[in-house]
């Protein structure tokens, strides 16, 4: 049975502060604390999904429904060439 979003979902990222688009993760960072992150930001500081680690949130029409996979974002526009 899938899990919802029942909550106001974050508007923004708690780590870059760019607007969440699609999907969000609702979990703990390399330094310890907890934020609402983007998928990129998620790739770049989260410690992964699962109990203790952080849930994933995508959106289906006006739902937000929680995710057990977390696509791999493309990472190519920050990368230093």
């Amino acid at each position: 049975m899938p899990k919802f979003w029942t909550g106001e979902p974050p508007k923004r990222c708690g780590i870059c502060k760019g607007l969440i688009n699609g999907a969000f993760v609702d979990g703990a960072t390399s330094s310890g604390v907890w934020a609402y992150m983007c998928r990129v930001c998620h790739h770049l500081y989260g410690v992964g999904l699962g109990t203790g680690k952080g849930q994933m949130y995508t959106q289906s029409g006006r739902v937000w429904v929680r995710s057990d996979e977390l696509p791999t974002p493309s990472l190519s526009k920050w990368l230093v060439k």
